[in-house]
């Protein structure tokens, strides 16, 4: 969804304001609605329809939207009712395989864990891969021997990251 918008004309033909639940709801109301092209949806409930002649313009506390989130698989976008939320959690799976193997990835390596959970279990799984090894002289502590390791570590968390046999 769009803030700080809206469609003007308001109302397409035969069309006026309703009162809705949410910005979703109006969004809902939109898709039902043969040539509805973009919702504007009130924090009072007001929501309003408007078609292919309407044209956006900037408006405060007005929220406004497409009647439907995009199916197109080359986009990546999408609409996000977050109410009075200021965080979404979003689980992505990839693959360089096929976008099938990346929702098998996902399902497989994440499923119904929390971020908490996720994020737990990704720092044990770091620092057991990264302490397999230990720099046993790195040099007299200093700014140049931290940089030192900094840089070690690094370099085999990159390498970890994309393991390749040769």
């Amino acid at each position: 969804f769009e803030a700080d918008t809206q469609f003007i004309p308001l109302d397409m033909d035969g069309q006026h304001r309703t009162q809705e639940v949410s910005a979703l709801t109006c969004q809902l109301r939109c898709a039902g609605t043969p040539g509805c092209e973009h919702f504007t949806s009130w924090a009072d409930g007001g929501c309003h329809i408007s078609d292919s002649k309407s044209k956006r313009e900037k408006a405060q506390d007005i929220t406004t939207g497409p009647p439907h989130c995009p199916k197109d698989e080359k986009a990546r976008q999408c609409c996000f009712v977050l109410g009075d939320n200021t965080e979404a959690v979003v689980r992505i799976g990839t693959s360089f395989i096929s976008p099938t193997q990346a929702l098998r990835a996902l399902d497989k390596e994440i499923g119904d864990k929390s971020f908490e959970t996720v994020r737990n279990e990704a720092q044990k799984a770091w620092r057991t891969q990264l302490s397999a090894v230990s720099v046993e002289d790195a040099g007299p502590p200093s700014a140049t021997t931290l940089r030192r390791l900094e840089v070690f570590y690094t370099c085999l968390y990159r390498a970890l990251l994309f393991p390749r046999r040769l």
